[in-house]
């Protein structure tokens, strides 16, 4: 099977993404206080790097950046 990569960054396995604007990706940046009030961008939460999933992810694949 073929290998997902990304431009940047590393593949993550990620239970859920949310847009920051929601109220789980809220709670969850504000425990680690990152604010990105305003910006619609997707937040991953409880994610994996695919090389500890042993490249097979039951959720949602995602390229992070600036994380």
């Amino acid at each position: 099977s073929a290998t997902a990569t990304c431009s940047s960054g590393a593949m993550q396995c990620c239970n859920t993404i949310q847009p920051a604007s929601s109220q789980e990706a809220s709670n969850v940046l504000g425990m680690v206080g990152v604010n990105l009030q305003g910006l619609d961008v997707p937040v991953g939460i409880d994610c994996t790097p695919m090389s500890m999933t042993g490249n097979n992810c039951q959720s949602q694949l995602s390229c992070c950046e600036n994380s």
